[in-house]
């Protein structure tokens, strides 16, 4: 939609008082006026950040800065020692060298870090991390840009004369300062849609299925599964960023799988990176079930009414045999600005529990006249479902029980954390939790999926392959993975290798059956360099990654530069015996 000529001029004046406000910001390392009164309508609390803290005093020139991986002198970034290195950023088998980085984001107090090794990202953190289940109900949310004129409140998404304003007044996140009216973005987000206070809709909620989303979800699959995710870092997850950022733009990241697809973890506009991990061998999910007395496993409100204010809690692993299952890592915004999640998504093998569609709404409309609403559809939600785990040793069946708690390493979350402690008890919106209407999620998100708040706990302890999707291959980083040669030539130097000097072996008469003498005499001066060609049954291939700055792949191409094949070329010509 077009502004008038004095709104624009209006909205210009305003965007850039925001932008030199920003400016004044970051040099005084304090926080906009604008933001003060954001956080406090959106009832946000800004803690102290130690780091800014550390660095009171310094100009924004003075704090140190990380240099893109394309830097021919950013060692750090591969942490790597240049100068005993035979061949710049490879292996003396030309191998490239794969980038190295660390980092860390934390909720509640609690850790967890990052490390990129050779194209593998680690996370480790805690045992048993808290889970909720929520549920995406085939819409998007998409927020009202501020300065634009919007659609009336409560206005049919496909009415065809308002499609040109919802294309272009609404998005599903918003630029900070110049379609927000606040530096830090917070002000993009709404609890209600009257929020802006024209009679114009603050936000639209509309299915992927709409022309908004140019076909892009065209064929995608009924979204029928819940996921179950916590949130690991702050906003912005300002100590992880620079390790996200190159390892959400690597080769095997942000590939949704087909359990992902059907939890709705491919809709960009929600999830704007991804990355699948595996947990560790000895990592497990577990499963509430608690002690056996059901009057104590289960905390309802007739405790609440009678006053027995206490559970039983207990934890059984979860029998991975039956439940297909997809763990990540996502980015998705909060309030319209990004933080870190973990979610896992199950669906078991024996029963339908962890299924569910609302058979009513715009999305299911949609369903219907795809002509994908079928029987095979489940359309009652399970409550409490039965999962499988392994107690004493048995597979067994056990119900998956909540607990009351917002987290069970939550002792003392009123004062640890200011607000709340009990679970939400509801899907949707958590906005304005532990204020009623808070729920347990975001707005795309039943309400009818419990959070069963607990009743899934994980252990931290996973990895993701950035580059390769497995190891377990047999021409993985093999040996000519870097010359890409087949045959390849090894050079060495000649003498008698394997002769027995030990006295045992001497006066036994023990002879060396792998002893070889590459020359007549022992010990020649000069030795002899000479060469060997080996035939692999085929040819390797090594890590690349991309780099996070161009986007360029690195190696461009696979075994050696044009200058290091002519060195080791002539190198070969050299040796003393040439195969």
């Amino acid at each position: 939609m077009k502004l008038s000529s004095s709104r624009t001029a209006i909205v210009t004046i305003f965007q850039l008082l925001l932008f030199f406000s920003s400016i004044f910001a970051e040099e005084n390392n304090s926080i906009p006026l604008v933001w003060k009164k954001t956080s406090r309508r959106l009832g946000i609390k800004k803690k102290g950040n130690k780091s800014a803290k550390a660095s009171k005093g310094k100009k924004v020139s003075d704090m140190p800065t990380h240099t893109p991986a394309s830097s021919k002198d950013d060692d750090s970034f591969f942490q790597y020692d240049s100068s005993t290195s035979a061949h710049e950023r490879k292996t003396n088998s030309y191998m490239p060298f794969m980038p190295a980085l660390d980092g860390h984001f934390q909720t509640h107090n609690t850790y967890r870090f990052l490390t990129v090794r050779e194209q593998v990202l680690t996370v480790i953190g805690e045992a048993k991390h808290g889970m909720w289940r929520i549920h995406d109900n085939g819409l998007v949310r998409l927020y009202r840009k501020f300065g634009t004129t919007g659609v009336p409140i409560g206005a049919d998404v496909y009415d065809p004369s308002l499609q040109d304003a919802i294309t272009s007044d609404y998005k599903p996140v918003l630029i900070p300062g110049l379609e927000t009216g606040d530096i830090g973005g917070w002000a993009g987000y709404r609890y209600s849609e009257d929020a802006d206070g024209d009679g114009q809709a603050a936000f639209v909620d509309i299915p992927i299925y709409h022309p908004y989303f140019k076909s892009s979800y065209d064929n995608h699959p009924v979204i029928d599964l819940p996921h179950w995710f916590c949130t690991m870092s702050g906003a912005n997850f300002t100590d992880a960023k620079i390790v996200w950022d190159y390892a959400s733009k690597q080769p095997n990241t942000n590939i949704v799988g087909p359990l992902g697809k059907r939890a709705g973890l491919d809709v960009k506009e929600h999830y704007s990176n991804i990355i699948k991990f595996d947990l560790f061998p000895d990592a497990r999910m577990w499963i509430q079930v608690g002690l056996g007395d059901a009057s104590k496993d289960v905390f309802d409100q007739s405790d609440i009414d009678d006053g027995n204010m206490s559970m039983d809690v207990a934890y059984r692993a979860l029998d991975t045999s039956k439940v297909d299952y997809e763990i990540y890592l996502i980015e998705r915004t909060f309030f319209n600005v990004p933080y870190m999640f973990i979610t896992i998504v199950m669906d078991n093998k024996e029963n339908d529990h962890m299924r569910y569609t609302r058979p009513a709404g715009l999305y299911w409309d949609k369903l219907v006249e795809k002509g994908l609403a079928g029987d095979e559809l489940k359309i009652d939600m399970t409550y409490d479902p039965e999962m499988p785990v392994i107690e004493g040793g048995e597979q067994v069946m056990k119900l998956m029980r909540y607990t009351p708690f917002y987290g069970m390493n939550h002792l003392d979350r009123p004062h640890d954390d200011g607000s709340g402690g009990w679970c939400p008890q509801k899907g949707g919106d958590w906005g304005s939790y532990p204020t009623n209407p808070g729920g347990s999620g975001f707005p795309n998100q039943y309400e009818e999926a419990t959070p069963v708040c607990d009743g899934l706990v994980v252990d931290i302890k996973m990895y993701a392959n950035l580059d390769a999707p497995t190891w377990d291959s047999p021409t993985f980083q093999l040996q000519n993975a870097g010359t890409n040669e087949n045959p390849q030539v090894y050079l060495g130097e000649g003498n008698k290798y394997g002769a027995f000097t030990d006295p045992y072996l001497v006066k036994n008469g023990f002879e060396n059956p792998h002893k070889l003498h590459f020359t007549e005499t022992n010990n020649p001066d000069p030795k002899p360099i000479q060469a060997i060609s080996v035939t692999f049954e085929g040819i390797g291939r090594s890590n690349v990654y991309n780099d996070p700055a161009t986007g360029d792949v690195i190696p461009a191409k696979p075994g050696l530069t044009d200058p290091e094949a002519d060195e080791r070329k002539e190198k070969i010509a050299r040796a003393s015996s040439v195969p």
